[in-house]
């Protein structure tokens, strides 16, 4: 498909298929920018994959705009979540050390581990770093879920844990769209 063929195709469409199209577009690129890195060949090429995939499901008539937007947000938030599941992890793995015999990992000036309180009923998570010696609480993190939000408790520990470590929360985590399926 050329871009003639495109810009024919977006012709036709109405203001609010358009509206809906760009965002879709706009969900996919961010999608393929995070997954492979940022230079401009990638982003180039993301956009026209983009772009091709959305304009010929449209064109063949297969998908509505709304059906694509929806599938776009709920893979965008599915692999948040899952980014999510790795920070949890790389923070926690990468700077593992014993101490008396205990495994813990620099939490600041201390060798600590992380312990999770979740309450799905608040819809909150809490991340207490315990010395791994005293067991005492040196930092704390809590996150909360927003009323309307849809609690997960993996975006919940991941924005818990850097909290309390006192790293930035990517907004991805705090603005994650909502699911469209359970």
């Amino acid at each position: 498909m050329n871009l003639e063929d495109i810009n024919e195709m977006l012709s036709k469409l109405s203001a609010d298929e358009l509206t809906i199209l760009s965002t879709e577009v706009m969900y996919e690129l961010k999608r393929k920018v995070y997954s492979e890195g940022f230079d401009r060949g990638k982003l180039t090429a993301g956009m026209e994959e983009a772009i091709e995939t959305v304009s010929g499901r449209l064109q063949q008539g297969r998908i509505s705009g709304r059906e694509i937007l929806a599938e776009s947000r709920q893979a965008s938030r599915e692999e948040i979540v899952e980014r999510a599941k790795a920070d949890i992890e790389e923070l926690t793995e990468c700077d593992r050390i014993t101490v008396g015999g205990k495994k813990g990992f620099k939490g600041g000036f201390f060798v600590v581990n992380e312990e999770f309180i979740v309450n799905k009923e608040k819809r909150t998570v809490v991340c207490l770093l315990k010395g791994v010696e005293s067991s005492k609480v040196h930092e704390r993190g809590i996150a909360k879920c927003s009323p309307e939000d849809v609690f997960n408790v993996h975006i919940g520990k991941a924005i818990a844990l850097r909290r309390a470590l006192g790293l930035e929360v990517p907004d991805d985590y705090l603005n994650a769209p909502q699911p469209t399926e359970v």
